[in-house]
């Protein structure tokens, strides 16, 4: 009698080599015209009558190994048994079983009964009971992932519970007791293991041949002869599976005498011990990955240490080390960094002890455009300390104690815009006579070098009106000019000065900024020449208002030739600086 029911998938999708997720074709029917020889056709039309049997011959794909199969078929079969109605032959479940097992896709299956006493006890016992048991009931179904199936044995309440045999339409097949969800006891499952084609191997990755303990399906104690990459090995033990990770304990054995004794989980060395083809003993230990983690290497006695193991305390070696050169490297860094501050600083006093004091005013303008007030500040002090007779040192020392009009300030450029009128200034803060008048000789004799550039021209231009401002600021004296006369002129001289900034600063490339200085012939911010008020009287009779720009007398040849000032018409203009 033949009934539908199911069975589980957990083992038949490994021995089938089938995802649980795939969805299998029929195989095509197979037409061969070896099978209607005269010695053959017979035993192919009975083969074909057994679900089972034509299950197995439509899986070979060549007709040659359908041929093959049908004739070790034939003599397991026999003469068939006589009956009333004449001589009768049936294809029964162990003959299919061991025609499939003497092909030569089976060979390393065969190999499993050569390699272990304890397998091939257990395969001689599961073939007595299912020979007993004959054909028994039949039972029909279909997978989830559509590959039919035929059951042989047992059978309670429409489902196989005993001895067995199960039987797919790809060919595979197994036998033992099984349960509700396939092999529940000792079984027997062999498997091919032809060349795959997809990897170039001689043969399929994976179990040859598993026989032992089976629970609901999965092989928890027994052995199994495997390949990997081309390498058949045996396992012997017991597995244990949790969450989709499979524990194995016991020995592994390969073709070439090596084993491992231990614990392997997912296929990897877990812990124990490796020994070579002769039984020394190579390592032992805990394992990483497949790879000795922690634990001991012997030589070829298997008896003398040769290496100590220990990765994590390697790697936290390593980890450590990398921090420390990390530490190093960051304070090497710093360590640069430092000399490079102390020569640039030592750089920078040398070459303030080689400008002179033009170079100096300038260059503390530039700082603290640049926002550096400290370098800046230091370098006002080295040009009050090394020219303290200097015109510029008066308007330094205004500048530091931020009472100068022209002072920086913050974020911007060197500008007049805040001089004061020295009208509004207290008698205290007032220039000395001394400062103003060299002041006035620094003005007098200034000159926009011949066939200098747009920037050496207008910053010259900008240093001559700016020093005119800070003598208007510092309340210098001026003769017969009214204190609006004064405010007009400082006036001016800020429209001037600021307009001469703004025409330098647009010329400039890289973020240079124009200071007021005066650049000699050369190019060179000259040194302005320093003069007494004995001399200047010793050397000319002409007189010079720097606040107004006009020479004394007004109409002496000597005013018009000396001091190299056109008069303005209107009699107060002064200095003209920017044209």
């Amino acid at each position: 009698m033949m009934k539908t029911t199911a069975l589980g998938l957990a083992f038949w999708a490994s021995v089938l080599a089938i995802p649980l997720s795939a969805h299998a074709q029929p195989l095509p029917e197979l037409k061969c015209e070896e099978l209607k020889e005269e010695t053959v056709a017979p035993i192919a039309a009975l083969c074909k009558a057994h679900i089972g049997c034509g299950y197995v011959l439509n899986s070979h794909r060549r007709c040659a190994d359908a041929k093959g199969y049908l004739e070790r078929l034939q003599p397991l079969i026999g003469e068939g048994t006589k009956t009333l109605f004449g001589i009768r032959k049936e294809v029964t479940p162990d003959a299919v079983f061991t025609a499939v097992l003497g092909g030569e896709a089976y060979a390393n299956a065969r190999d499993l009964e050569e390699r272990s006493p304890e397998a091939r006890e257990t395969i001689r016992k599961i073939g007595d009971v299912v020979r007993a048991v004959g054909a028994g009931e039949v039972l029909t179904g279909r997978w989830k992932t559509n590959v039919q199936w035929v059951y042989y044995g047992q059978v309670r309440d429409g489902k196989s519970q005993g001895v067995g045999t199960l039987i797919s339409e790809y060919g595979s097949i197994e036998r033992g007791t099984f349960g509700d969800n396939g092999l529940k006891g000792d079984g027997d499952a062999p498997r091919k293991t032809t060349p795959n084609p997809m990897t170039g191997r001689k043969s399929i990755d994976g179990p040859a041949r598993t026989v032992g303990r089976f629970i609901d399906g999965h092989f928890v104690r027994g052995q199994i002869l495997s390949i990997s990459s081309d390498e058949l090995y045996l396992l012997d033990g017991a597995w244990s599976y949790d969450n989709g990770k499979q524990t194995f304990t016991g020995i592994k054995t390969y073709a070439d005498g090596r084993r491992f004794e231990g614990r392997i989980v997912s296929s990897l060395y877990d812990a124990g011990r490796l020994l070579r083809a002769d039984g020394t003993l190579a390592e032992a230990g805990n394992y990483e990955k497949g790879k000795l983690s922690v634990g001991r290497q012997y030589d070829g006695s298997g008896k003398t240490v040769i290496a100590e193991i220990d990765l994590p305390a390697e790697r936290k070696a390593a980890e450590a080390k990398a921090e420390q050169d990390k530490l190093l490297q960051a304070q090497e860094q710093e360590r640069r960094k430092q000399e490079a501050a102390a020569q640039a600083e030592q750089q920078f006093r040398a070459s303030l002890q080689a400008m002179n004091a033009g170079q100096l005013f300038a260059r503390a303008d530039e700082l603290n455009v640049q926002g550096d007030r400290t370098r800046a500040r230091e370098v006002q002090r080295v040009l009050m300390s090394r020219f303290p007779d200097h015109p510029l040192t008066a308007t330094t020392a205004r500048q530091i104690t931020g009472e100068s009009g022209g002072s920086t300030a913050a974020g911007g450029g060197s500008s007049p815009a805040g001089t004061a009128n020295a009208a509004g200034r207290p008698a205290g803060t007032r220039l000395s006579s001394q400062t103003c008048e060299a002041m006035k000789q620094t003005v007098m004799t200034t000159r926009v070098p011949p066939n200098a550039s747009v920037t050496a021209s207008t910053e010259t231009v900008m240093f001559m009106t700016k020093t005119v401002l800070d003598m208007i600021a510092g309340g210098c004296p001026t003769d017969g000019t009214t204190p609006a006369q004064i405010e007009a002129e400082r006036q001016e001289r800020q429209r001037q000065y600021a307009a001469a900034e703004s025409a330098c600063n647009q010329v400039q490339s890289g973020g240079r900024r124009c200071v007021p200085q005066a650049h000699s012939s050369a190019g060179a911010v000259s040194k302005p020449p320093v003069a007494s008020a004995a001399n200047n009287a010793r050397q000319s009779a002409v007189g010079y208002d720097p606040v107004t720009g006009r020479c004394l007398p007004v109409d002496s040849c000597e005013c018009q030739q000396a001091c190299g000032v056109p008069r303005s018409s209107s009699g107060g203009g002064g200095i003209r600086t920017a044209r």
